[in-house]
């Protein structure tokens, strides 16, 4: 029973640790995220205003430099497309880049700010694509959006640590209930031991055997029970005993009272049978029988 106590001890800090990491996981994640994608905006909407409409290509460049100057704090890279065209700058030779074509088709169908979280070879990161609304013309989308991608790598030492602290705070809380186990397991177990102790004495013979009772739980309703069940024991065994008595006593009597008439009856009998030689054959042979 302790070692069950301990499993289930063990499992509630396993689940508990584990909500908690999945709860602080999102958090963190989801701040970095919302954090980025308000300073994205802020930068967008103090930057776009003066961006010439239709801008040249070197003007999106330009933007991406201020861009990513602006983000220095966060150390992102932006990207730009126009028009749904290819990113400006394109990624470093050799890297696929974090903008995915989901990415960039969700953003074109939301016409607002889409976060999307991608998994690379150097980590994980935070790609975070807005569109510019011309100040201009009420509104009006100017397909061009800005991709801004970051690395994550920081908010995922933060998680591995929070995974470290849950498994060391989980060892000690499995130790901690073993305090509470033991205390449990002696509670239960210390009834039910004197409950075998008390039937082994009754097949023993010893039928005066009680158990005190203690508390008003399940347990001592079942030592209450075990208690009558050995006074009706006891009770049918010494009725048992005098009725086996009576009986015996019963016999002793009958037998003394039938020992002098049968003594009679066999001193008869041998009289009889020596004087059958000199009855006729017919009384002899009734006397035999």
């Amino acid at each position: 029973m302790i070692v069950t106590f301990l499993l289930v001890a063990a499992f509630s800090a396993l689940i508990t640790s584990a909500l908690t990491f999945d709860k602080a996981r999102d958090a963190i994640l989801d701040r970095t995220q919302s954090a980025a994608t308000d300073e994205l905006r802020a930068q967008l909407d103090s930057r776009a205003p003066d961006l010439p409409y239709p801008p040249s290509t070197e003007n999106l460049l330009e933007l991406t430099v201020l861009l990513d100057r602006a983000g220095t704090p966060r150390d992102w890279r932006t990207h730009i497309s126009y028009q749904d065209g290819p990113l400006i700058p394109a990624p470093p030779p050799g890297e696929p880049g974090a903008v995915t074509t989901a990415l960039r088709s969700a953003v074109l169908r939301e016409n607002g700010a889409v976060a999307q979280r991608v998994s690379r070879a150097d980590g994980p990161w935070l790609v975070i694509g807005m569109p510019i609304l011309h100040a201009g013309q009420g509104a009006i989308p100017t397909r061009i959006v800005v991709y801004a991608e970051m690395s994550l790598r920081g908010e995922q030492a933060d998680i591995h640590a929070l995974v470290t602290a849950a498994r060391y705070g989980a060892i000690p809380a499995v130790g901690l209930a073993l305090v509470p186990a033991l205390v449990a397991a002696a509670h239960v177990l210390r009834p039910v031991r004197r409950l075998r102790v008390g039937a082994h004495r009754i097949t023993e013979g010893l039928l005066d055997t009680r158990i005190p009772i203690r508390g008003t739980d399940e347990l001592a309703a079942l030592t209450a029970t075990f208690n009558t069940m050995a006074d009706t024991i006891e009770r049918d065994a010494t009725e048992l005993r005098r009725l086996e008595a009576g009986a015996r006593r019963f016999a002793a009597d009958v037998s003394h009272e039938l020992r002098t008439p049968l003594a009679a009856m066999v001193a008869v009998t041998e009289v009889l049978d020596e004087d059958t030689t000199h009855l006729d054959p017919d009384t002899a042979e009734a006397l035999r029988l």
